[in-house]
């Protein structure tokens, strides 16, 4: 809703403020458990299960495990690990001895490894044998400042580990398996797992890099535990007695451990999860499983308008697709609605069930800002603030606060929003004089409050003389029925300054020139927003695993190839 504060423009959540304890994190999870009765909260893609009450024993064993290799508190654990069950305690364990998470993209390259890893120097490392082995050669340069290496397998797939370190190695650190490390009582140290909540850090994560530039944030138990109650206050289709959910996301970034992982464990709801998102594997669950609510990202939402495979699965269970992570474009919604969620009549008539919510956040917010809910559902909401969240819209000019249906900067400030970057005191670029934080995206708040995102600050092209989003053009032209995919962004003009350039994936089969692009494209936009920089057609659109679309890259290609 809109306030007035000392005449400015502020909006607020219509939720009740949350209150959060002074607590470890770990043990608000534990309690939660505990408080329910025992049933399956975990299932991984091969249909192997784990309970809720296996899984508060466990974090206590890997408590006890670092308990018993001297950790101190605050002591950093890197997390290079896939969607497996053995994340959720092995992390939360790391929690509950008192150190701090550091949660690596485990599909990084050897250099992004020692990019990140540099920054927060941890001295435990828990990784899987897959990327143990990936990077076996090289562990004496990526773990320097790392005394134990601890690593896991799936526990359902037990062959011996193979933990033999190179001939060369002279490291000074120790390989251990994961098996050895939990076998021990659970009778961990409770006073280890004392925090200062607002002040102690629970977990270290990093920007996606689509800069270049990888940020250390680092999020406090109080922000996780806020933004856990405040995405179940706010969440009211996940009902854990007729939901069967699905995540596609990836656990180490904020949008899956928080949203997904950490809520579903407090609020008791059991899900499914994918290792690693595939379509057939996407489907084949849905089908099999009666699946009714799965969390995906914009690019999941391309693939299933697209791919030919949606139609040779049943689909009808499934009528909530909650995305995140990245902008959706409005046209895949009325694409999906008649690919996903209808059900078949007798003669034959479909009828369309799917609801799509939107969820807007980012990693500094732990993650959530705003979610959309099923009654209101405008197309392209972002949803309303969530709990304990205030905000405002600043003009990028001038930086005074704007009114409903005015286009600015989004700032906000809660509970949730992080401490800081790590290492980096100085936050004068991140956070305005009162105190709001500056997200960087371009959005406004409409007359009911719902929040709509525009694009990014960064991204805004300047086209003679008025700002044009991509995301925009975008999502004009994922309406052409020939094109399945696309990106623009800006390249220099002598005449506009810049000027918008797609980048156009085609929908199997089908044929279609850039002008005839053009011709359908134009008489939809202002001639400021026209393809002054050409369309080029690609195979793929080069995206990071949350679906953020690698603007860079597409401008490096454009400058290497001079296209």
């Amino acid at each position: 809703m809109k306030v007035k504060i000392n005449n400015q423009i502020f909006f607020k959540s219509d939720f009740p403020d949350i209150k959060v304890a002074n607590e470890n994190l770990a043990c608000h999870i534990i309690d939660s458990i505990n408080s329910k009765k025992n049933e399956v909260i975990l299932t991984d893609e091969n249909l192997n299960r784990v309970s809720s009450y296996e899984i508060v024993s466990r974090i206590k064993k890997v408590a006890k495990g670092f308990n018993l290799l001297n950790l101190q508190k605050g002591d950093i654990i890197g997390a290079i690990l896939p969607n497996m069950i053995e994340f959720s305690y092995g992390v939360l364990g790391g929690l509950l001895s008192g150190g701090v998470v550091s949660l690596i993209n485990p599909g990084s390259t050897k250099d992004e490894i020692n990019n990140t890893l540099s920054k927060v120097k941890p001295k435990y490392i828990l990784i899987d044998i897959e990327n143990y082995n990936r990077i076996k050669e090289f562990l004496k340069d990526l773990f320097q400042y790392c005394e134990v290496v601890i690593v896991l397998n799936d526990i359902y797939n037990k062959p011996i580990l193979d933990l033999k370190l190179p001939q060369n190695y002279c490291g000074s650190f120790k390989v251990i398996d994961f098996k050895d490390f939990i076998e021990n009582d659970g009778d961990y140290n409770k006073q280890s797992s004392i925090v200062r909540s607002n002040e102690d850090i629970a977990f270290i994560l990093f920007s996606s890099g689509t800069t270049g530039n990888f940020k250390a944030l680092c999020l406090t138990h109080r922000n996780i535990l806020s933004n856990v109650k405040q995405t179940i206050l706010a969440e009211k289709e996940l009902n854990p007695k007729n939901s069967v959910i699905l995540c596609c996301l990836p656990f180490f970034h904020c949008f899956g451990l928080v949203v997904v992982l950490l809520s579903s464990l407090s609020y008791g709801a059991g899900f499914t999860f994918l290792k690693k998102y595939n379509v057939l594997k996407f489907l084949k669950l849905v089908q099999n499983e009666k699946i009714t609510f799965s969390y995906i990202v914009p690019p999941i939402a391309v693939d299933l308008s697209n791919s030919p495979l949606v139609k040779e699965y049943d689909c009808s269970s499934l009528t909530v697709l909650f995305s995140g992570a990245a902008p959706f474009p409005g046209e895949l919604e009325d694409i999906l609605k008649k690919r996903i969620g209808v059900s078949r009549s007798k003669n034959d008539e479909g009828t369309q069930r799917l609801i799509i919510k939107q969820g807007y956040g980012l990693t500094e917010t732990s993650p959530v800002v705003s979610i959309s809910n099923s009654i209101s559902n405008k197309k392209g909401s972002s949803g309303f603030l969530v709990g304990s969240m205030q905000a405002k819209i600043t003009c990028i000019e001038t930086n005074k606060n704007l009114d409903s249906n005015q286009i600015g900067e989004l700032c906000v400030t809660g509970p949730n929003v992080m401490k800081g970057y790590f290492g980096n005191t100085s936050l004068n670029d991140t956070f305005d004089s009162s105190g709001y934080f500056k997200t960087g995206d371009i959005g406004y708040f409409d007359d009911e409050g719902q929040l709509f995102i525009v694009d990014r600050k960064k991204e805004l092209i300047k086209s003679y003389g008025y700002q044009v989003a991509p995301a925009e053009l975008e999502s004009i032209l994922l309406g052409h029925p020939k094109i399945a995919d696309v990106a623009v962004i800006a390249v220099p003009s002598s005449k506009g300054g810049e000027v918008p350039k797609a980048f156009v994936v085609l929908k199997e089969n089908a044929a279609v020139s850039g002008v005839e692009i053009c011709k359908w494209f134009e008489p939809k936009v202002s001639y400021y927003k026209y393809l002054r920089g050409g369309i080029v057609f690609i195979d793929k659109i080069p995206k990071s695993p949350t679906g953020k679309i690698l603007r860079k890259r597409l401008g490096e290609f454009s400058l290497i190839n001079k296209l």
